[in-house]
């Protein structure tokens, strides 16, 4: 019995081991859009593993809703599936990194920078080629469209950390699952973990040539997000 009790404790340290080894390890991501013209690698280099969380703006879910719509209308993308996929409660999910993390492998030609109003200082950059969501640029971080991210080597999906803007989710959702319980924009704990995730050096460089805010170009035929579930608006 102490043979085996010890065997386990050893089994015990290999496994935590390998977790700790695994969690200072880079991850790495490949994301590419839905037509394959376009592809990136994202190799995150911090210790603490990136934030994924779902935002149910309407802002975020209006930017994906007008990419759908205009993929329905132009004829080279109108037979392929939705290119901007909400959640079942019209949220966008994103994963927040930082530039520098962010390698462009092909088709930039394809990239194309909007906002959603002459105000804004978020700019959204999708694909020419199929409207495929693919960043959103802030002044402190980069939001990856997190559909697309597919883990290199042996690793899992990252965990969603948080859901925010909850009072915007659509009122009639598509299930159950994950449905947004908070009345309020933000978590509590947003409050003390951000802070700990901003580092202006990592800013630079950029994995493409971006227009400064005020010279981006609103989104054609941008309108904010729907607040109920439309089957049009989501494949």
């Amino acid at each position: 019995q102490i043979d085996i009790k010890e065997q386990k404790n050893q089994k015990s340290a290999s496994l935590t081991l390998t977790a700790m080894a695994r969690a200072i390890l880079p991850l790495a991501f490949r994301a590419q859009c839905q037509c394959g013209k376009v592809c990136s690698s994202i190799h995150s280099l911090e210790k603490a593993p990136p934030l994924r969380l779902v935002c149910y703006c309407k802002d975020c879910r209006g930017y994906y809703e007008t990419l759908n719509k205009v993929a329905l209308s132009d004829p080279k993308t109108s037979a392929n599936p939705s290119p901007a996929q909400l959640d079942n409660w019209g949220g966008v999910d994103w994963t927040a990194m930082y530039p520098r993390d962010i390698t462009i492998l092909q088709g930039q030609e394809f990239l194309a920078t909007a906002k959603v109003r002459d105000s804004s200082s978020m700019r959204l950059v999708y694909t020419t080629c199929c409207y495929t969501p693919m960043f959103r640029f802030g002044a402190l971080s980069v939001l990856v469209n997190s559909n697309l991210m597919v883990p290199e080597e042996d690793q899992n999906n990252l965990p969603v950390t948080f859901r925010i803007i909850g009072r915007d989710a659509w009122k009639n959702g598509k299930a159950e699952a994950f449905k947004p319980s908070m009345s309020f924009s933000v978590p509590f704990k947003w409050f003390w973990t951000m802070p700990f995730r901003i580092n202006k050096e990592y800013m630079e460089p950029m994995p493409l040539d971006l227009p400064k805010p005020e010279d981006c170009k609103v989104l054609e035929g941008f309108q904010e997000g729907t607040n109920t579930y439309q089957p049009s608006s989501q494949a």
